[in-house]
């Protein structure tokens, strides 16, 4: 981590070196600072999850066995529940659970109350004291610069290339004092999340430090002399198919 840090002064700007520093340095969120009663915590754990998860238990395994293998949460047996320090759980659901094609994903509904007198996750944060979004508007502004490179290279081909980051918010780790507040039941187990969870009002900010980092470094190194010289090594060469009229 400190060599990445170093690696990223002077090429990245210090606001985000400084809000990634705090994310690997000592988690998510940047502020939480609450409490919950007992009456909120049993509102909770005898609402239980969302019929698309308690419909589909096997799928449901499933990706608790991923989020486990990929290090996002820890699972333990269900009877440790009564005795996790300052435990909240959290309603789960399922995206897709009988789609022929797509893979299942599950939901942690950080804003679903039990009833109208509960406090959820999303409660008890707030956007505004996270790094800012820059990722709104991405969009709109690709698609611009898509028909600009039309309107500039009228006759040739364009080829768009883009990329994935597999789990992206998981990858960042909650601060120990509040995995116990992202605990969740699947199946016949307890977890608890470890990565920041898809549903969590601080993950999309809190991830944008990652991406924006990533922009401004690739920005740097794209206006290095050297940079694809040093890069062509690790690359594979692209074949490109002849099209023929």
């Amino acid at each position: 981590m400190d060599a990445t840090l170093a690696l990223l002064k002077g090429k990245v700007d210090d606001a985000t070196v400084g809000h990634l520093e705090r994310i690997w340095r000592h988690g998510v969120p940047n502020t939480c600072n609450v409490e919950a009663t007992e009456k909120n915590f049993q509102a909770y754990f005898e609402y239980g999850n969302h019929s698309t998860l308690t419909e589909n238990p096997e799928v449901a395994y499933r990706t608790l066995l991923k989020d486990d293998k990929r290090g996002y949460c820890l699972v333990f047996d269900p009877r440790i529940a009564p005795f996790i320090l300052n435990a909240h759980f959290t309603p789960n659901g399922l995206v897709n659970p009988n789609h022929p094609t797509k893979e299942a994903r599950p939901i942690f509904d950080s804003t679903f109350r039990p009833n109208p007198s509960c406090y959820a996750i999303n409660d008890w944060t707030s956007k505004n004291t996270e790094p800012p979004l820059f990722f709104g508007p991405a969009f709109g502004k690709f698609l611009a610069f898509l028909y600009n490179l039309r309107v500039t290279y009228c006759d040739e081909e364009i080829y768009c290339g883009d990329d994935d980051i597999s789990g992206a918010f998981r990858h960042q780790k909650y601060h120990p004092n509040v995995v116990a507040m992202h605990s969740y039941r699947v199946d016949k187990y307890v977890a608890v999340a470890t990565g920041t969870t898809f549903g969590d009002g601080p993950s999309p900010p809190n991830f944008e430090p990652v991406a924006w980092g990533r922009r401004q470094l690739a920005r740097y190194l794209w206006n290095q002399p050297d940079t694809i010289q040093r890069a062509a090594v690790h690359l594979p060469a692209i074949e490109l198919v002849q099209y023929t009229q």
